[in-house]
Parts: C-alpha cells; sequence; structure tokens
C-alpha cells in the first residue's frame, strides 16, 4: 500500500471510531459505571475494598496486573503510573497493607506501549523501579530485590509452608516486541521457575503461582507453554494452584500431561473488576476453557 492511501486508510478508521464514540455518549454510565467501554469508577473499586476486606476478609489478596485504563491511544508513563498508584493507595488504607496480606503482579497493560517491556534494557524500569518501591511493605526483602530486578519473584506465605511465585507476564508476551530476538527463554525465566519449584519440594513446600496471563493463552510463546506445561507435571504434587488474569472472564482451564494426557492441574482465570468489555471475547476465546458464568458478550453480525 502507498503512503498516500494508508494515511487515506488511517483517517478513515480514525473518523469511524470518532462517530462510534458519539453514538456512545448517548448512553450515561451510573454512579457505579456500566458495562461497555468505560473503565470502573473510583467509587465503585473504594465499594468492593471495603465489602472485601468488612465482609469476606480473606487471608490475603491477589492482584494480578492491568490497572492502567483501556485508552490505549491516549497513554503515557504518567498515566500509567496514575492507575497503579491509585489502586494502590486504596489497598494500602486498608488493613491488608502488610507482609503477606498482599501478593500482585503486573499485566501486558501496565507496559508501555501496551504489552511493551524491555526486560534487559534501561527503557522499562521506570515501571519495576516505581512498583518495587509502591509495593515494598508487601514483599520480603529479598523477593523485593528479585522482583526489583526481574519482575518475578517468590516468597513464602507467613507462618506457612506455602511459597507464593509470581511471574513476570512480559518474559514471554508474544506481543512484547523486544521479545522477538529471543522469545523462548527471557531472564532464563524457566530455569528460574524450575530451580524455585526445585527447592520448594525439598524443603516440603506447596506452591500457588499468580501470573497475569494462563501460559496456554495465545498471547504466550509457545515454547514457554510447553516448558510451563512440563513443569507443572513434573512438580504436581507440590503446585495446589494457579491464579491467572487477562480474561476478564470467571474460568478455569485444565494442564494436561504431555505424554498420556491426563490432568496434572488446574489453574483459575479470574474475572476483572473493570466493566470495560472492549477486549472480553477476544480475550475470552484465546484459550479452551470452561466458562463459569462470566459477563462476556459477543455481538453476532
Amino acid at each position: 500500500m502507498k503512503k498516500e492511501q494508508k494515511k487515506i486508510a488511517a483517517s478513515v478508521f480514525v473518523a469511524e471510531n470518532q462517530l462510534d464514540m458519539q453514538k456512545n455518549l448517548k448512553e450515561s454510565a451510573g454512579k457505579y459505571g456500566a458495562m461497555g467501554k468505560c473503565d470502573l469508577p473510583v467509587i465503585t473499586l473504594d465499594n468492593f475494598l471495603n465489602f472485601t476486606t468488612k465482609e469476606i476478609k480473606p487471608d490475603f489478596f491477589v492482584w494480578l496486573g492491568d490497572s492502567p485504563a483501556h485508552d490505549l491511544w491516549d497513554q503515557k508513563k504518567s498515566t500509567q503510573l496514575d492507575g497503579l498508584r491509585h489502586v494502590t493507595k486504596r489497598l494500602m488504607k486498608s488493613e491488608y497493607n502488610s507482609l503477606g496480606k498482599m501478593y500482585s503482579v503486573l499485566g501486558n497493560h501496565d507496559g508501555l506501549p501496551c504489552d511493551n517491556f524491555n526486560l534487559e534494557g534501561e527503557s522499562h524500569k521506570w515501571v519495576l523501579n516505581e512498583t518495587a518501591t509502591m509495593w515494598k511493605s508487601w514483599m520480603t526483602k529479598e523477593a523485593n530485590m528479585q522482583y526489583l530486578t526481574t519482575g518475578s519473584y517468590s516468597m513464602l506465605h507467613p507462618v506457612t509452608k506455602l511459597r507464593i511465585i509470581a511471574i513476570n507476564p512480559f518474559t514471554y508476551d508474544t506481543m512484547n516486541s523486544y521479545n522477538w530476538k529471543n522469545a523462548t527463554n527471557r531472564l532464563n525465566i524457566v530455569g528460574w521457575l524450575n530451580e524455585t519449584l526445585s527447592y520448594s519440594e525439598t524443603h516440603g513446600e506447596s506452591v500457588l503461582i499468580i501470573n497475569h496471563f494462563s501460559p496456554n493463552s495465545r498471547f504466550v510463546v509457545k515454547e514457554f507453554g510447553f516448558r510451563y506445561a512440563a513443569l507443572m507435571e513434573r512438580y504436581a504434587n507440590i503446585v495446589r494452584g494457579q491464579l491467572f488474569g487477562h480474561n476478564h472472564e470467571d474460568s478455569f482451564q485444565i494442564t494436561k500431561s504431555l505424554s498420556d494426557k491426563s490432568p496434572v492441574a488446574v489453574g483459575f482465570l479470574n474475572p476483572s473488576l473493570t466493566t470495560c468489555l472492549l477486549y472480553t471475547s477476544d480475550a475470552a476465546d484465546d484459550t479452551p476453557c470452561v466458562d463459569l458464568g462470566g459477563r462476556r458478550i459477543i455481538t453476532k453480525k
């Protein structure tokens, strides 16, 4: 396509989207938001946190990433950090602002541009530097240093033998252009995961893995997904659960043996708090899973 044709095509795309946005302005969201193309208002987040901490009273929270708004066309470093700061600030106001009460991991929307993160350079260190400082009270010193270096970390849940392993999703995100040079095993993520699981097995620990992407997702480098499945089969005796985000859907999936296809592990794909449905159908269709009655909306043409 010639340069002039590309400009015309881009202009038509922008114009169509602007008209679509103008039509949707006629339908205003309520006080607590609305299911559609907008993210969650702060008041709904506060209401959720208040109810959860006062009524449900979980042992700990798991925050699976993607805090910035979904307006990919209007993002910059300051807005990315604002989203992370807003959620962190509200969590810190609760009684869960302490070691072992909150476990967090980055999501693919936390990079800039979305999905892009230079794991071995300096251009994206601002994300790790800022979040390592924000989340310092939630991690052990060793875990915080691990996170600052790689975006992944592991630590024992206090007064238990349960190890939380948090994995940086940018290490195997197929849409991360920085991975194209070496997409198979960035930052030796497979080796680190194997060593950590081996340590837990030797010391009689159980493991909970938290991660933004399901390793079976089409957004995950296939080679990593294959190796991850092999590790889940090898350490099925200690991996008690896997918690994933991204899909905006409440569902689960089974990891099967590479040799005889027998089930070896279960992963729970957790629904999002945001009411934004821009990517819901697309993300939900990316992996074979059992829908638990989430909020996916599919429009048939």
